[in-house]
């Protein structure tokens, strides 16, 4: 509940408007649908012409004041109502009614506008400001859009709602804010550890604004699918493209498989990773017949390829 301890201007002119007023009570609540409020918002038990007198604004639309007993007494002084107090903690509520305008609807009709200048259809909205609005209660919560301007570089946008959408314009309100295409981000859906190979069924997709989204991040699915962590990953989070590495296919220390390709003849060794490596990669090997150390393309699990030009002659 909003408080607000409002002051109101008492017209000074209707001080013994009603003479000999009936005992009038206090109203616990007040609901207002005009600009004004009058003393029989305010008190039961006054008669027709002095119920009608007009005491002071009503309070915005959509708001509410809490107005105490002593404020009451006073009012009463100045229009000679006969109001006494039962009890100091007695207090009326006085409520403007009328309709909410959400913002989520406003926030709607600007994004119609948007959708039509992004290349896709979804689009996540910031404003500068909120934008809930109210009409009074014999107006229809709608709105319309004029003025909308937007600059696709930078996403932000200004417009002007009017509402109610049809009829006699109550409120024109200027609103601004940014606004983003939302894309499809794939993510981890579990936790992995270094060394897993990812797999499709490993994944799963966020939507992210456009500008919100790193340039070192993966936004495809082949960037991920056939990738190993280069460290322990978490789920649900867009993952750099530094935290991937081709999964390793020769641990280092293991045993390989030398292959020395000459024309048509290939001729093979045993030999021992000094680093390990994935598909493609080049590593050092050392052959275990001679200790002589290589320079070899990984070819597969366990497999490395050696240039005859950098092998050692006594390979055979």
């Amino acid at each position: 509940m909003i408080r607000l301890f409002l002051v109101f201007s008492i017209l000074l002119a209707g001080v013994g408007l009603a003479g000999s007023a009936a005992a009038a009570s206090l109203r616990g609540e007040a609901l207002i649908e005009g600009e004004q409020v009058r003393l029989g918002d305010v008190f039961d038990g006054l008669p027709t012409h002095q119920a009608a007198v007009a005491i002071a604004r009503a309070p915005a639309l959509g708001r509410e004041v809490v107005l105490d007993a002593t404020w009451a007494a006073r009012v009463a002084r100045a229009y000679g109502v006969d109001y006494r107090p039962g009890s100091p903690y007695e207090q009326i509520t006085i409520v403007r009614t009328g309709h909410l305008i959400p913002a989520a609807l406003v926030e709607e009709e600007i994004a119609k506008l948007v959708r039509d200048q992004l290349p896709q259809g979804r689009v996540d909205m910031q404003f500068d400001a909120p934008t809930d609005l109210h009409v009074p209660a014999e107006m229809a919560p709608t709105v319309s859009i004029e003025d909308f301007r937007f600059e696709t570089a930078s996403g932000r946008f200004t417009a002007t709602v009017l509402a109610p959408a049809e009829g006699e314009v109550y409120l024109r309100r200027t609103v601004s804010g940014r606004a983003n295409a939302l894309v499809p981000v794939p993510v981890l859906a579990e936790r992995l550890r270094t060394g897993v190979v990812i797999g499709p069924s490993d994944l799963a997709w966020i939507e992210m604004p456009s500008g919100r989204v790193p340039l070192d991040v993966a936004t495809r699915e082949d960037e991920l699918v056939g990738m190993s962590p280069r460290r322990v990953l978490g789920s649900g989070a867009p993952v750099r493209l530094s935290d991937l590495r081709p999964p390793v296919v020769v641990p280092r220390g293991e045993r390989v498989t030398m292959n020395v390709r000459y024309g048509v003849l290939t001729v093979t060794a045993m030999g021992r990773s000094l680093e390990e490596g994935a598909m493609g990669q080049t590593i050092r090997v050392v052959n275990v017949d001679s200790n002589r150390t290589v320079e070899a393309l990984v070819t597969g699990p366990n497999q490395v390829a050696v240039d005859p030009a950098g092998m050692p002659a006594d390979v055979n």
